[in-house]
Formats: C-alpha cells, structure tokens, sequence
C-alpha cells in the first residue's frame, strides 16, 4: 500500500502543487501583502517555524497522513514563494 502512496505523494507534489502554488503566490503577494518582499520575508518566517516545528515532532505519535500533509504544505509555501520570487518585481 505505501508504495503507491509514494507515487501519488510524488505526483501531487511536482504537478499539483506548483500549478497551484504559482497563482495562489502571485495573488497574496498583490492582493493581501501589497509587495512581493513583504510577501517572502513572512512566508520565509511561516516556513522555517514549520520546518522546525516538524523536525522537532515525535514521530511516533503522529501517523502517516499528518507527516503527509505537513510536508504538502511546506511545498506549496515553497512553490508559491519560488513564484514570486521569479517573477519580475514592480
């Protein structure tokens, strides 16, 4: 069963998450932060707590699914930020 877990976590992470992380990226940093540079430092910030927080968590009280979804969400921070930051700046 994990087996074909892997091949569906790899697939949503390189297709489904940077379609979507791009566009969702694009309209925080106009719309909710009103500059791409404010919008990287905090999402930055947001990541490296994240990424602490989760290397820092037993993983023996967690199961799969939530080990999972917090790395899913760590990538589509990263793929929205790697948007912006690609992006030409106003």
């Amino acid at each position: 069963m994990y087996f074909r877990l892997i091949g569906v976590y790899g697939i949503i992470n390189q297709y489904g998450l940077k379609m979507v992380g791009g566009p969702v990226g694009g309209l925080l940093s106009d719309k909710l932060f009103h500059s791409p540079t404010k919008y990287l430092r905090i999402g930055y910030l947001i990541t490296a707590v994240v990424l602490i927080a989760f290397t820092w968590m037993p993983y023996q009280t967690f199961g799969i699914w939530t080990g999972i979804l917090i790395s899913l969400a760590i990538s589509a921070c990263v793929y929205s930020m790697r948007a912006v930051f690609f992006a030409p700046h106003g």
